[in-house]
């Protein structure tokens, strides 16, 4: 009697073993799925940006920049609703990045770039115009809705949209944005008269002796 008992379950044993396996092989697909749309859904926008001040250690404009920037908003996943503050509807994680290159030219009259020791209180001696090139980039953040290309201005006169909030702008008004966080980044100034500064998370915001100094 026992034996006839356990074959008659037998199959629908061997059914619950197979299912795990089954749901296993779904979700690797799913999973795999993702990483590639991931992968490949990353956005860029392009800007032209002037008159826009460069502040440096004296925290006022020593110089004004015109220069292009290209920034990219990349789709991680599927995040958590808790990531975006919400309860309902959809959550995403991205990550960006910024590159900038173009010129600047130098205000006479304001403070030096680099304000630290030996250059304490050191002004702009005359209007020199030189180039630079940076970039940023930016800790995971999340978001209600996917980033649009369209929606970032592809000109910009003047200090509007400050640049670690620029992921912002790829996302509609209507959406919660949480957490984007420029957290390493790092811009080069080069002059004439063999003049450059660096100016970078990594060298203490360019305010060290060693990270040289821009003074006209």
């Amino acid at each position: 009697m026992t034996i006839r008992v356990l074959a008659r379950w037998m199959p629908a044993v061997a059914a619950l073993a197979v299912l795990p396996v089954a749901a296993a092989s779904a979700a690797a697909a799913s999973t795999a799925q993702m990483s590639h749309h991931a992968a490949k859904h990353t956005v860029t926008a392009v800007t032209h940006l002037v008159n826009r001040g460069d502040s440096g250690g004296g925290g006022n404009s020593w110089a004004y920049d015109d220069f292009t920037r290209t920034a990219k908003v990349t789709f991680r996943g599927v995040a958590p609703l808790i990531d975006c503050g919400t309860l309902s509807g959809n959550c995403y994680a991205f990550t960006a990045s910024l590159s900038d290159h173009g010129h600047f030219e130098t205000i006479p009259g304001a403070l030096t770039p680099n304000q630290g020791a030996p250059y304490t209180f050191s002004t702009i001696q005359s209007a020199v115009r030189g180039h630079f090139h940076g970039y940023g980039l930016f800790t995971t953040f999340y978001a209600t809705a996917m980033p649009d290309a369209s929606l970032v201005p592809s000109n910009v006169s003047g200090n509007a949209d400050p640049s670690y909030l620029w992921p912002d702008l790829f996302f509609p008004s209507s959406a919660s944005v949480t957490g984007p966080i420029e957290n390493d980044w790092g811009y080069f100034y080069y002059a004439p008269h063999h003049q450059s500064w660096v100016d970078a998370s990594f060298n203490g915001d360019g305010q060290l002796a060693a990270d040289g100094n821009i003074t006209g």
